[in-house]
Protein backbone atom coordinates (compact mmCIF):
# COMPACT_ATOMS: atom_id res chain seq x y z
CA UNK A 1 0.00 0.00 0.00
CA UNK A 2 1.57 3.43 -0.98
CA UNK A 3 2.82 5.49 2.25
CA UNK A 4 2.67 2.47 4.03
CA UNK A 5 5.83 -0.18 4.84
CA UNK A 6 4.04 -3.78 4.73
CA UNK A 7 6.82 -5.02 6.63
CA UNK A 8 5.49 -3.40 9.73
CA UNK A 9 3.27 -5.68 11.81
CA UNK A 10 0.44 -2.73 12.53
CA UNK A 11 0.49 -1.98 8.39
CA UNK A 12 0.41 -5.96 7.48
CA UNK A 13 -2.68 -7.16 5.56
CA UNK A 14 -5.16 -9.36 7.71
CA UNK A 15 -6.63 -10.51 4.50
CA UNK A 16 -4.35 -12.59 2.24
CA UNK A 17 -3.82 -10.54 -0.98
CA UNK A 18 -5.47 -12.88 -3.39
CA UNK A 19 -8.71 -12.86 -1.53
CA UNK A 20 -9.11 -8.88 -1.72
CA UNK A 21 -11.68 -7.62 -3.62
CA UNK A 22 -9.78 -5.34 -5.39
CA UNK A 23 -8.01 -7.84 -6.64
CA UNK A 24 -11.06 -8.73 -9.04
CA UNK A 25 -11.84 -6.92 -12.12
CA UNK A 26 -12.53 -3.81 -12.28
CA UNK A 27 -9.82 -2.48 -10.66
CA UNK A 28 -9.51 0.96 -10.39
CA UNK A 29 -6.00 2.28 -11.21
CA UNK A 30 -4.80 6.10 -10.32
CA UNK A 31 -3.21 7.72 -13.04
CA UNK A 32 -1.10 11.07 -12.59
CA UNK A 33 0.40 11.79 -15.58
CA UNK A 34 0.56 10.63 -19.86
CA UNK A 35 -1.81 7.76 -18.86
CA UNK A 36 -4.34 10.36 -17.89
CA UNK A 37 -5.12 11.40 -21.71
CA UNK A 38 -8.20 9.73 -23.02
CA UNK A 39 -6.37 9.30 -26.40
CA UNK A 40 -3.39 7.22 -25.07
CA UNK A 41 -5.61 5.00 -22.69
CA UNK A 42 -7.08 4.24 -25.65
CA UNK A 43 -4.79 3.64 -28.27
CA UNK A 44 -3.01 1.72 -25.17
CA UNK A 45 -6.12 -0.67 -24.38
CA UNK A 46 -6.85 -1.01 -28.00
CA UNK A 47 -10.33 0.39 -27.14
CA UNK A 48 -12.52 2.63 -29.46
CA UNK A 49 -12.63 6.72 -27.72
CA UNK A 50 -16.23 6.69 -27.84
CA UNK A 51 -16.64 3.49 -26.00
CA UNK A 52 -13.66 4.61 -23.20
CA UNK A 53 -15.09 4.52 -19.71
CA UNK A 54 -14.98 8.40 -18.62
CA UNK A 55 -11.73 8.92 -16.64
CA UNK A 56 -13.10 10.57 -12.88
CA UNK A 57 -10.84 13.00 -10.81
CA UNK A 58 -9.09 11.81 -7.89
CA UNK A 59 -6.63 12.73 -5.08
CA UNK A 60 -4.53 10.14 -4.21
CA UNK A 61 -3.21 9.99 -0.53
CA UNK A 62 0.01 9.61 1.18
CA UNK A 63 1.40 9.94 -2.53
CA UNK A 64 3.79 12.98 -3.60
CA UNK A 65 5.02 13.44 -7.10
CA UNK A 66 8.55 14.48 -7.87
CA UNK A 67 10.49 14.98 -11.12
CA UNK A 68 12.62 11.94 -12.56
CA UNK A 69 14.87 12.57 -15.13
CA UNK A 70 14.12 16.14 -16.09
CA UNK A 71 11.12 14.74 -17.81
CA UNK A 72 9.18 12.20 -16.38
CA UNK A 73 6.28 12.24 -12.84
CA UNK A 74 7.38 10.40 -10.36
CA UNK A 75 5.17 8.96 -7.27
CA UNK A 76 6.72 8.60 -4.00
CA UNK A 77 5.46 7.65 -0.62
CA UNK A 78 4.45 10.32 1.43
CA UNK A 79 2.57 9.74 4.71
CA UNK A 80 -0.29 12.49 4.57
CA UNK A 81 0.20 13.78 1.23
CA UNK A 82 -2.08 14.12 -1.58
CA UNK A 83 -1.73 13.84 -5.34
CA UNK A 84 -4.79 15.11 -7.97
CA UNK A 85 -5.33 13.05 -10.77
CA UNK A 86 -7.86 10.64 -12.36
CA UNK A 87 -8.85 7.19 -12.10
CA UNK A 88 -9.86 4.62 -14.34
CA UNK A 89 -11.35 0.99 -14.40
CA UNK A 90 -9.40 -1.65 -15.43
CA UNK A 91 -11.50 -4.30 -16.70
CA UNK A 92 -8.77 -7.44 -17.29
CA UNK A 93 -5.77 -8.95 -17.23
CA UNK A 94 -4.73 -7.46 -20.24
CA UNK A 95 -5.55 -4.10 -20.30
CA UNK A 96 -3.15 -4.28 -16.96
CA UNK A 97 -0.57 -5.93 -18.24
CA UNK A 98 -0.63 -3.20 -21.33
CA UNK A 99 -0.82 -0.19 -18.46
CA UNK A 100 2.39 -2.19 -16.90
CA UNK A 101 4.21 -2.54 -20.14
CA UNK A 102 3.64 0.91 -21.17
CA UNK A 103 5.18 2.23 -17.35
CA UNK A 104 8.09 -0.32 -17.69
CA UNK A 105 10.74 -1.36 -14.97
CA UNK A 106 10.82 1.74 -13.63
CA UNK A 107 7.56 1.60 -12.04
CA UNK A 108 5.51 -0.46 -9.86
CA UNK A 109 2.39 -1.15 -9.40
CA UNK A 110 1.13 -0.89 -5.61
CA UNK A 111 -2.07 -1.01 -3.70
CA UNK A 112 -3.36 2.61 -2.85
CA UNK A 113 -6.00 4.79 -1.66
CA UNK A 114 -7.61 7.52 -2.98
CA UNK A 115 -10.95 9.91 -2.80
CA UNK A 116 -13.76 10.29 -6.02
CA UNK A 117 -16.66 11.63 -5.46
CA UNK A 118 -16.35 11.83 -1.41
CA UNK A 119 -15.97 8.43 -1.21
CA UNK A 120 -12.03 6.42 0.03
CA UNK A 121 -11.34 4.21 -3.08
CA UNK A 122 -8.88 1.26 -2.79
CA UNK A 123 -7.36 0.74 -6.07
CA UNK A 124 -3.85 0.69 -7.73
CA UNK A 125 -1.02 2.88 -8.92
CA UNK A 126 2.17 3.34 -10.83
CA UNK A 127 4.80 4.11 -8.33
CA UNK A 128 8.45 5.34 -8.86
CA UNK A 129 10.82 2.15 -8.47
CA UNK A 130 14.62 3.64 -8.53
CA UNK A 131 16.42 5.23 -6.12
CA UNK A 132 15.39 8.65 -4.36
CA UNK A 133 18.17 10.67 -5.07
CA UNK A 134 17.53 10.08 -8.68
CA UNK A 135 14.50 12.50 -8.27
CA UNK A 136 14.30 16.30 -7.74
CA UNK A 137 11.65 18.68 -6.12
CA UNK A 138 10.04 20.49 -8.65
CA UNK A 139 6.88 19.34 -10.42
CA UNK A 140 6.02 18.52 -13.85
CA UNK A 141 2.73 19.81 -15.21
CA UNK A 142 0.43 17.88 -17.36
CA UNK A 143 -2.55 19.49 -18.42
CA UNK A 144 -5.62 17.41 -19.52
Amino acid sequence: MLGRDPTLPHYRPSVPASARLEDKFPIWYFFYGTLASPERLSRLLDVDLAQLPELKAATLLDGKIQTWAGKYRALMDSVGGKVEGWIYPVICEDQEDALRVYEGDSYEVVRARFVSDGKVIEGRTFRFAGFEDELTEDELAYPR
